[in-house]
């Protein structure tokens, strides 16, 4: 009928057969953008007008993850952006809108609200941890500072040293306590 594009792949030995349909109400191909249900203003642009746009990565493979990429945090606020374990109905990587971070929960809102821009966990499992992975040599640390040059940048830390086994607790930017 002329408003339709339409592309059908088929592979060497003919087993497979993949059409594909894009219609003008779906998709719109403006200046080397594509938008899925509207027009493009940027390279790849989503919009969903009957709910919260969203982008999901799936495997065929038997056990493969399937995850979505959405806008919004799922039960939680229309605005952010999130990724969602489908498999698992969980949140696992949620930034809000003040651009608090949570990970392997989706409200950062839950946390005491002078620890609140970075949240590992959602209160309900046994156990939570991070890890800083280095060399037999390296140095793994936490900085704590009040500026953005010099010695502001690192008025306090912890941090340890696999070099010697040791952990050093730092105030003013000196080292104050080492173990």
């Amino acid at each position: 009928n002329g408003s339709a594009l339409r592309l059908n792949a088929v592979n060497n030995d003919a087993t497979a057969n993949v059409a594909a349909e894009f219609t003008a109400s779906s998709y719109n191909f403006i200046g080397g953008n594509v938008g899925v249900g509207g027009s493009p203003d940027v390279k790849f642009h989503i919009n969903e007008a009957s709910g919260l746009a969203k982008m999901r990565m799936q495997c065929g493979a038997s056990g493969a993850d399937t995850f979505d990429i959405r806008q919004g945090i799922d039960g939680i606020s229309n605005g952010g952006l999130s990724i969602y374990d489908v498999g698992e109905t969980a949140t696992r990587l949620a930034i809000d809108t003040s651009g608090r971070v949570s990970i392997g929960g989706g409200n950062a809102g839950i946390a005491y609200s002078e620890g609140d821009n970075l949240v590992i966990g959602d209160a309900t499992d046994t156990f939570e941890g991070i890890s800083l992975l280095t060399s037999t040599t390296g140095k793994g640390a936490i900085y704590f500072g009040d500026g953005t040059s010099g010695a502001d940048q690192y008025q306090g830390f912890v941090r340890y040293l696999h070099s010697s086994d040791s952990l050093e607790l730092a105030t003013g930017g000196l080292s104050r306590l080492t173990v």
